[in-house]
């Protein structure tokens, strides 16, 4: 019976690895360069073959995988099941995997990452449902921008396999995020601030306003240039060398010092 998987890939090259630049370092130090990408991380991001994937294992028998799927639960954990049979001719334990991604992810992930796994016995010609969970907790990231881990919302990725590069079954789920207000700063992009529950509404009608009788302004801009882009990146703290009276420095002020008390300007204001 089959129960060891490997920890880690084995590389076709040792100039594959993540770290063949940064080791063994200079001086008695060592550069960690890799980041999130360690492991099987590095090989999928760089889209490296393998000579063995994480996760592999070797075994007597074979195993099928078939009706995976995949839901979230009350408590907002994803809930992950699969038929796994035994379609070999001698007893075996198969290891099924779960990795999860988030393609469209505002920060930098890895393509897929293991977030849970089983290790199931069957005889031959046997066949049972595994049930995996995957935590919520496990999906979140650490947001630098308000100091706590975070789970952001999309549609996420749930592969089912018997190694990272042996995916039996893909399936999708939505998951909704946490809420994240993000402090204002001089410093923070138009982007942010529009998406700012209390300074959004009031900075997109001053924009409105300022806009009107600008019609064709997009024209003198440069081909390729989006303007609305490029907008979104301009830091708040510089928007009166553009807008003059319109948005002065101790307007801008009292905007960031309104939004981060949480309360909105009375109606009419």
């Amino acid at each position: 019976m089959q129960e060891a998987r490997l920890t880690e890939p084995i590389p076709l090259r040792l100039s594959d690895t993540p770290a063949y630049l940064d080791f063994p370092g200079e001086f008695g130090h060592v550069r960690y360069g890799e980041g999130l990408f360690v492991g099987y991380r590095w090989y999928d991001a760089r889209g490296l073959e393998v000579a063995f994937p994480f996760g592999h294992g070797l075994s007597y028998t074979t195993f099928a995988y078939a009706d995976a799927a995949a839901s979230v639960t009350a408590d907002g954990d994803i809930e992950v099941r699969v038929t796994v049979t035994n379609t070999g001719g001698v007893a075996g334990r198969e290891v099924v995997q779960v990795y999860t991604g988030l393609a469209d992810s505002r920060v930098q992930r890895p393509e897929r990452e293991l977030k849970a796994f089983a290790s199931i016995a069957l005889e031959p010609g046997e066949a049972r449902e595994v049930v995996l969970t995957v935590r919520r907790e496990d999906l979140a990231y650490w947001d630098i921008r308000v100091g706590r881990w975070v789970v952001e919302g999309g549609e996420y990725a749930v592969e089912v396999a018997a190694s990272s590069r042996d995916i039996r079954a893909t399936v999708s789920v939505p998951v909704d995020g946490d809420a994240v207000t993000v402090p204002l700063s001089a410093e923070s992009s138009l982007g942010e601030v529009m998406a700012h529950p209390i300074a959004g509404p009031v900075v997109q009608a001053a924009i409105a306003q300022m806009m009107q009788g600008t019609e064709g302004v997009e024209s003198i801009m440069p081909e390729g240039v989006d303007m609305t882009k490029m907008m979104d990146s301009f830091p708040l703290g510089r928007v009166s060398m553009m807008a003059g009276d319109a948005a002065s420095p101790e307007m801008i002020e009292g905007l960031i010092a309104m939004a981060n008390a949480g309360s909105a300007p009375a109606s009419g204001a």
